[in-house]
This record gives structure tokens, sequence and C-alpha cells, in this order.
């Protein structure tokens, strides 16, 4: 599939001042600027279905697609069909990631947990985030993931707006999430229970490094 960006140069060109080094100075920068527009289209930075942070230059995921991604590293690595299945009744499993990001790790296992666990058991999911995604960016992503995904993606995107720094707790039934707002060894001793699984997601060492230091 070929994406075709048409930029109109001469309406562009209308609006610079005739001749002169300015004018020259001013159409490389609108060049430079529909090149980073074309660059940033074709890189996925600009589409929802793989979003992209501008703070560490990453992508959140691959172009795999961020539900395969995470369910197969994250949920398929840690076996957590085969756990949440053999769960005892009344028993509360608890998962801390480090990278809490656009959420999807966290609703991807709230899925699985409804479907897989015991339904007297109950999921406590602790997530860490020291750089929160604006409002909008975050519910444009959360816009085009699976509808199925929405039961739990909707309550976390009214949540969004209301964040402060520390901890915060949102609840559904069976279901804890717990995210701390800030850098993450702030939040660790008073993390509020002991996990028994962890997602490292967090942006690479190279970009990131504070989180992995």
């Amino acid at each position: 599939m070929a994406l075709f960006i048409l930029v109109n140069t001469k309406n562009l060109l209308s609006y610079l001042p005739r001749g002169g080094a300015r004018s020259i100075a001013t159409y490389r920068k609108i060049c430079a600027w529909g090149l980073h527009l074309c660059h940033s289209v074709l890189t996925g930075r600009m589409a929802p279905q793989r979003p992209y942070n501008t703070k560490f230059a990453e992508h959140y995921w691959s172009p795999a697609g961020g539900v395969n991604e995470k369910s197969g590293v994250f949920l398929v690595g840690n076996h957590l069909h085969e756990r949440c299945a053999k769960l005892s009744d009344n028993q509360t499993f608890t998962i801390a990631e480090f990278g809490f990001g656009t959420g999807l790790n966290f609703v991807l296992t709230a899925q699985l947990f409804a479907v897989q666990a015991p339904a007297t058991t109950r999921l406590c999911y602790i997530g860490y985030e020291a750089y929160p995604l604006p409002v909008a960016e975050l519910q444009a992503i959360h816009a085009a993931l699976p509808p199925a995904l929405q039961p739990w993606l909707q309550p976390l995107g009214a949540l969004w707006p209301t964040l402060q720094p520390g901890w915060q707790l949102l609840s559904w039934p069976g279901l804890q999430l717990w995210l701390w707002v800030g850098p993450a060894e702030a939040g660790l001793p008073t993390q509020p229970c002991p996990a028994e699984a962890w997602y490292l997601d967090g942006f690479s060492p190279a970009k990131n490094p504070d989180l992995w230091s």
C-alpha cells in the first residue's frame, strides 16, 4: 500500500516575503516541516494505532500491534493463563508494572483474569508511571483499541484527568488498580502489597536510564 502526502507549495509560497535570503530560509523551514510531517505519518508517530513518545523518542509498541506484542511478551511470558486458572477461591493475585504508559498491559491482564481466574478471586494491579500521557492522546489511543477492552479502558480514561502525584486507586468487582504517578523509586517503599509477577515495560535503558538504575 502506498501513502501519498500532497502539499500545496503554491499556497504556502504565497505567504512568503518576496526576494532575499529571508524567503529562501522560510522556504527551507517549510520544506523541513513537510518532511517531518511525512516521516511522522509514515512511522506511525501520529497514529493512535502505534503511539509514539516524543520525550523518549520511542514507540509504545512494535508494528506488529500493541495487543499482539503485549500479550505475547507479558501475559504469555508470565504464564498468566495457567497461573490464573490455578488460583484458589478468594485468593488475590498481584501484578506490578514499571512503565504503565497507555494502560494496555493492564486492560489485557484484566480481560484475561476475568476469563481464566475463578469467580471468587481478585486481581490487584500496581502500575508505576512517571510521565502520564496527555488526556486527549490517551483517549485517542484507547478509542483505537478493540471494543472488548473498553469495559476497563473507559473508567481508566475517566480517571486520567484527575491524576495527581502519588497513589491513585480505581476499583472494579474483583479488581483493583493502584497507579503511582511519579518516579518509581519514590513509590516502591509504599507499594500496597508484594507482587507475584512483574512487567518491566519502561522505555529502553539508553532512553530512560532513571527507571533502570
